[in-house]
């Protein structure tokens, strides 16, 4: 279902066998692409903290490391867009 990007039927099956080595990484994958941005973020820390998924580990680490600092930036965008629109209005 993953590769056929139909997340929500991966994310149902991923869960049902979360206990398997490599699931936990494939739920944050898939979170990520249904735009649940701080899911994910929680579930690769949850990988990143999780001694049985040692080879995820990185991988997890660098995609939560982005969706950080895309989440991050794409507030300050916005902030900046807000206080941009409110100069043009007055």
């Amino acid at each position: 279902y993953y590769k056929a990007e139909r997340y929500k039927e991966a994310l149902s099956l991923l869960e049902q066998s979360k206990e398997q080595a490599g699931a936990p990484f494939w739920i944050a994958c898939t979170l990520e692409k249904l735009g649940r941005t701080g899911d994910a973020i929680s579930a690769y820390q949850d990988v990143i903290d999780n001694p049985v998924e040692v080879e995820n580990a990185e991988h997890a680490r660098r995609n939560r490391d982005f969706l950080v600092w895309k989440r991050d930036f794409d507030a300050r965008i916005a902030t900046t867009q807000a206080s941009v629109n409110a100069q043009e209005t007055e």
